[in-house]
């Protein structure tokens, strides 16, 4: 479920959703900020989540790779794996202007995208990652993982923290099976 404060779609919404979530053999605790949900009697319905992004109108052919490439997967990426299935996209100028709202499913992003990016290959990657963190790490600590990516082969890092309160909620909340 979710928590907002008052409001509705196109205002100033904040909904947090907590969602336990299940990628291959790992289950993941996710907390999402989402930006507003359809009007209607069903406000709980994951359906009705929706998210806003903004991205240049693609006049140019390298505007249109790049949408296709970059910005179609991180959209897609930030509302995929967490049940999110609509994207409203502003489109603007270079200047700035609003000149469309374009509203995409996770589906059109993926065709959008579909010679540049898989999604199972970036789930496959997900969880790769998260096995490895798993491996490397103890329940008892808290880690920052980074990730400059500025050159190749930069490597990933993982650097023990202090356990913050909601760290320590969130182990007392879902103890280990």
């Amino acid at each position: 479920g979710g928590r907002k404060t008052p409001g509705y779609a196109g205002q100033d919404v904040d909904i947090r959703m907590t969602r336990l979530v299940q990628l291959g053999p790992l289950k993941l605790l996710t907390n999402s900020s989402i930006d507003c949900q359809l009007p209607g009697d069903n406000q709980d319905v994951l359906e009705n989540y929706v998210d806003i992004k903004t991205a240049v109108v693609s006049e140019t052919e390298w505007e249109r790779v790049k949408f296709e490439r970059f910005t179609s997967r991180y959209f897609w990426a930030h509302c995929a794996p967490i049940g999110i299935n609509t994207v409203y996209v502003g489109r603007k100028t270079r200047e700035g202007d609003l000149r469309e709202i374009q509203i995409f499913t996770m589906r059109d992003l993926e065709r959008a995208g579909s010679n540049h990016w898989r999604p199972e290959c970036m789930l496959s990657f997900l969880e790769g990652l998260l096995s490895w963190v798993q491996d490397k790490t103890s329940n008892d600590m808290t880690y920052n993982l980074t990730y400059d990516g500025q050159v190749f082969n930069d490597p990933v890092r993982l650097v023990p923290e202090e356990q913050d309160d909601l760290v320590r909620i969130v182990k007392a909340s879902f103890p280990e099976e």
